[in-house]
């Protein structure tokens, strides 16, 4: 569905003009949460669990450009984003318009707030490098998608390692599926890979 149909090329461009006009400093923000390893990280969880008629909550989501529509075109039942960043909300808000009401987008701290996290059936954070340890803020008995990465950057507080590390910080009683993917980066540090850690699993 990317960037073939309608909505998707008017999701883009908004995000486009919206950078461009109306918050310049944002580009580098807009730029890494559409990149291609976004694109394929999302793709990834949403080819392996089942979300029709399923809840859904995505922690440190951004503006979740890949993973509203993800959620929305595998039959979820409603999509809840959380981020701590006021410009995502406005930003989210705008862009996954064609997915309410099915689509919200809640500002909180995923680490500090998390007793302010509605229940739902999955849960998903591909940016624990963004978080302290999940596994005091992920319920028992749910299913999770837990990703995070080994890239030094600004922002990223909590370095995963390794799938063992990932593991460790979740504590999920069953692993269903657990890969790493090599990313490659670039900013003024240089070109560099970096290793994406995943595992989908019950708590």
């Amino acid at each position: 569905m990317f960037l073939i149909e309608e909505n998707d090329i008017d999701r883009l461009n908004k995000l486009a003009i919206f950078s461009h006009y109306t918050n310049p400093w944002f580009f580098e923000n807009f730029k890494e949460q559409i990149a291609l390893s976004e694109f394929k990280i999302n793709k990834y969880w949403s080819e392996r669990i089942d979300l029709i008629e399923k809840s859904v909550n995505i922690l440190n989501s951004g503006f979740g450009y890949y993973s509203v529509p993800l959620c929305y075109e595998k039959g979820a039942s409603s999509i809840s984003l959380y981020d701590m960043d006021p410009t995502t909300k406005q930003v989210s808000w705008w862009i996954n318009k064609p997915y309410q009401p099915e689509f919200n987008h809640n500002l909180l701290n995923t680490t500090f707030d998390y007793d302010k996290i509605k229940e739902a059936d999955i849960w998903i954070n591909t940016s624990c490098e963004h978080s302290y340890p999940m596994k005091d803020i992920l319920p028992n008995g749910k299913l999770c998608v837990m990703s995070g990465n080994n890239l030094t950057k600004r922002g990223h507080i909590n370095l995963i390692n390794s799938l063992e590390e990932l593991k460790a910080q979740c504590e999920l009683s069953t692993v269903i599926d657990e890969d790493e993917m090599i990313f490659e980066y670039e900013d003024e540090l240089g070109k560099r890979n970096y290793s994406q850690y995943i595992i989908i699993g019950v708590k």
